[in-house]
């Protein structure tokens, strides 16, 4: 069976979604800068390292042509966070400048995360990567579809169950589009079934589980699930194509589901959540989109946070993390997309003949995230930005790290 999906195959299933600029502060990481390579990219070893001073002083230019305002780069060694930068501002029209204190939303990138999670559980005995969903979750998942019993944690983890990546209507339901491990899929409700399981298991809403398992332990203060009051200030503005602030109707709202709420959002379950959506947003299925809490993609978090799950990956050593073994079973190939991309447990891999990475991205409307990890050298990087664009700000960026094209981004 030929597993590859094309990008036009990528945009059909639904896997998006979910100015000028100044550089601002931070010291430059190292003056070495990435030079392209005479070797075939597909059979070198990775060389993510530090991005050169040049490419930092030419980044807000860059960053100006491609009409993204705000970014900011973090650079992971050997389980710590050895640099990070800030660069132009959070809103182009009231030019707030990036901070360290700027809170992004990573979308996406939340998914990884939320499988560490959900690993640091399997790790404690408590929950079955390969027990059915159904055993988990009370009533059925989709009427009258015996499949569902393939339904299991591992293949939603790795975007193998068959399921859509959202019921975006009214009247939609849950459906399997094939057999579930049968192929790859990119499914945000797959993950989201996921998210039931835990609170069932935990018996607690989903935030309070994250922060009690993974946020807390990790230092990671300024993450969070949901809305929080100290956002208001530090959460950047999203931005279209042509670097104007855009709308960002979830964030507008969801101040009033916190302030609104008869209990505290953060622990929220399933039931409450669906309770909310049902009887204030009726365009959408009677479920929690991305008003709430969102395993899929709501994470907020800054730019240091999000690097610290990435060093807890590189170097799990750590007591608050997870093991070796749990880590390695998290970044364990269990369905291949092509000869150089497969998927793991909630991450992404690049395996080449000399080295395997794992990576995500993050994609809203009007805002892009990456991440990539490479255990070899114990070195990482992540980039955030508040533009439609951003993408190209993320590319740019890896290849100036890497020295060359990777493989990820023939197929992303």
């Amino acid at each position: 069976m030929n597993n590859k999906i094309d990008r036009r195959e990528f945009v059909r299933h639904g896997i998006g979604a979910a100015g000028a600029a100044s550089l601002l502060g931070g010291s430059v990481f190292g003056h070495e800068t990435a030079t392209g390579s005479k070797t075939d990219p597909l059979r070198s070893k990775l060389k993510l390292k530090p991005l050169g001073s040049d490419f930092l002083k030419r980044l807000p230019r860059i960053m100006a042509l491609a009409n993204v305002p705000g970014a900011a780069v973090a650079y992971v060694e050997n389980g710590k966070i050895t640099w990070h930068g800030d660069y132009g501002v959070m809103n182009a029209s009231t030019r707030e400048p990036v901070t360290a204190d700027t809170v992004w939303q990573p979308a996406s990138l939340g998914k990884p995360v939320f499988a560490y999670g959900v690993m640091k559980l399997v790790e404690a005995g408590k929950f079955d990567l390969d027990k059915p969903l159904t055993d988990y979750v009370p009533g059925e998942m989709i009427k009258d579809e015996p499949r569902v019993a393939q339904v299991t944690a591992r293949r939603a983890l790795s975007h193998t169950t068959g399921l859509q990546n959202w019921r975006f209507q009214a009247g939609d339901t849950l459906r399997l589009a094939f057999d579930p491990g049968a192929r790859w899929q990119y499914s945000g409700e797959g993950i989201y079934y996921v998210q039931r399981a835990v609170e069932e298991v935990t018996g607690k809403g989903l935030e309070e589980f994250m922060q009690e398992t993974v946020f807390r332990p990790l230092g990671m203060t300024s993450s969070s699930y949901y809305w929080r009051p100290d956002y208001e200030k530090r959460l950047v503005t999203m931005h279209d194509a042509a670097g104007n602030v855009a709308p960002d109707f979830i964030s507008q709202n969801t101040p009033k589901v916190a302030a609104g709420a008869k209990k505290p959002v953060e622990t929220w379950r399933h039931a409450d959540q669906e309770s909310y959506q049902a009887a204030n947003e009726k365009r959408f299925p009677p479920f929690p989109t991305f008003f709430v809490i969102n395993a899929a993609g709501t994470l907020k978090a800054t730019i240091d946070d999000y690097a610290k799950i990435v060093a807890a990956v590189l170097s799990p050593l750590a007591k608050t993390g997870l093991s070796e073994k749990f880590v390695t079973e998290m970044l364990k190939p269990q369905i291949r997309i092509n000869d150089y991309v497969s998927w793991g447990l909630g991450w992404g891999l690049q395996t080449t003949e000399s080295s395997t990475c794992f990576w995500h991205w993050g994609e809203g409307t009007n805002y892009r995230t990456f991440v990539m990890g490479d255990r070899a050298s114990g070195r990482g990087v992540v980039i955030f930005t508040n533009a439609r664009n951003g993408r190209k700000i993320w590319e740019r960026t890896l290849l100036e790290s890497t020295g060359e094209d990777q493989p990820l981004t023939w197929w992303l």
